[in-house]
């Protein structure tokens, strides 16, 4: 029963990470996309796997990859954030130049 929770937490969360590598790659940002994706799966993925059941034992394992989403979230806030800061200015710019030719 715990196992069953446990992987569709999992499979929760990990359509959640696709949406940001998703939403980069969209933006023009593949290779961040990509660093994002491999530092979720290897750095995080792996380094957790290996590291946690140091302390935590077995269950350092299954609380790896929950570990490791939470921490690509934050690093996909902060990358989203700054794409979209980085964004909004070509934006609004190009706009006010279009006003100032037709007005």
């Amino acid at each position: 029963m715990i196992y069953n929770v446990w992987r569709f937490q999992l499979r929760k969360s990990g359509w959640k990470a696709t949406r940001f590598f998703i939403f980069l790659q969209a933006m023009g940002k593949a290779v961040l996309s990509t660093l994002l994706s491999m530092v979720r799966e290897i750095v995080f993925g792996v380094g957790f796997a290996l590291f946690l059941p140091v302390f935590y034992g077995l269950d350092g394992v299954l609380y790896s990859m929950p570990l490791s989403d939470i921490l690509t979230f934050a690093i996909a806030i902060f990358l989203i954030v700054r794409t979209y800061k980085e964004l909004v200015p070509k934006a609004g710019s190009r706009f006010r130049s279009e006003q100032s030719f037709t007005g």
